[in-house]
């Protein structure tokens, strides 16, 4: 079965947690979630991404999330660790280019280098 589901908030910080090599910021208030996700060593150059929850109802419903921009190679590692607990995801560019399918099984540097977002293909 290859369906998926909507994360929760709080499966969404679980696997944000798990990023062993990035340092995780939350802004987490009435109606707002959102997370910044850093290279804690290369602050100017390294990877980051904004991940934001959609009208957020509480901290186990399902949400709808986005990344506000960022590191497409973080935010395609962020989807495969959640894909692990909700199955697969389509990262979908706001470029036009076409999306990409992260499921649990998936090699995630295989993906990212024959991704057309990435290679200009």
């Amino acid at each position: 079965d290859v369906d998926g589901r909507a994360p929760t908030p709080n499966e969404l910080a679980n696997a944000l947690d798990a990023l062993s090599d990035f340092s995780v910021d939350y802004n987490i208030s009435d109606g707002v979630w959102q997370a910044q996700v850093d290279d804690p060593t290369d602050a100017e150059g390294g990877m980051w991404t904004l991940v934001n929850v959609m009208q957020p109802t509480g901290d186990d419903d399902p949400c709808r999330f986005y990344f506000e921009k960022g590191s497409p190679e973080l935010i395609a590692a962020i989807l495969h660790k959640l894909s692990a607990i909700t199955g697969p995801f389509a990262l979908v560019p706001d470029t036009g280019c076409p999306s990409l399918v992260v499921t649990p099984d998936a090699d995630v540097k295989s993906l990212l280098e024959s991704w057309e977002h990435l290679t200009g293909g």
